[in-house]
């Protein structure tokens, strides 16, 4: 039992810290960058967004446990890295939208399970990067239309249409970075 709790514990401040460390790279340096070259469309959505690689990566290595971590994480991600004024539009629906983003992820699997996927939460050390990556635009769809409905007071109609693909590719190009990261890794911890 004590194991169990200590693997957990740990288990859940692996999750922390990479999603943590992964949301204060987009916010710090990809979003501002995605700024200055295309200009303010929405503090929603990043181009690159690393956090969705970790949602992705975490959830295939550890299922329904990966879930409270993520929560948290993104919530104090949230708190520490927006803008003051970006985080009093988001700050009422922020345990909710949270939730949404901690859940895509395994959603997503759920998804591919009962469509005949073939994956096992952290029993194979082997990754099918084509799941993945399939895994990880379902898990993109449910959180940009999660977010986009939560936040629908927030998000211009005009520009929707925007943000979801902002989303979208941002989702992806986060998890894809994410694998190739995990990648070299693994090849370095050989």
């Amino acid at each position: 039992m004590k194991a169990s709790i200590s693997s957990a514990v740990g288990r859940a401040i692996y999750i922390f810290v990479l999603y943590f460390v992964a949301h204060g790279i987009t916010s710090l340096f990809v979003f501002p960058a995605q700024t200055y070259l295309l200009g303010t469309t929405s503090f929603f959505a990043s181009l690159i967004y690393l956090p969705h690689g970790v949602r992705i990566l975490s959830t295939w290595l550890f299922g329904w446990r990966a879930i409270l971590p993520l929560f948290v994480a993104e919530y104090t991600s949230q708190v520490f890295f927006l803008p003051e004024d970006a985080l009093a539009t988001i700050r009422p629906d922020l345990i909710v939208s949270s939730l949404i983003g901690a859940v895509s992820g395994f959603l997503a699997f759920t998804v591919l399970h009962f469509a005949g996927g073939n994956f096992s939460f952290g029993k194979s050390s082997k990754a099918s990067w084509t799941l993945l990556l399939v895994a990880g635009g379902i898990a993109s769809a449910f959180n940009s239309i999660g977010q986009s409905i939560l936040y629908s007071d927030s998000i211009a109609a005009a520009d929707l249409a925007l943000v979801l693909v902002i989303y979208a590719l941002g989702d992806l190009l986060g998890l894809f970075i994410c694998m190739l990261l995990m990648m070299k890794v693994f090849q370095w911890v050989r």
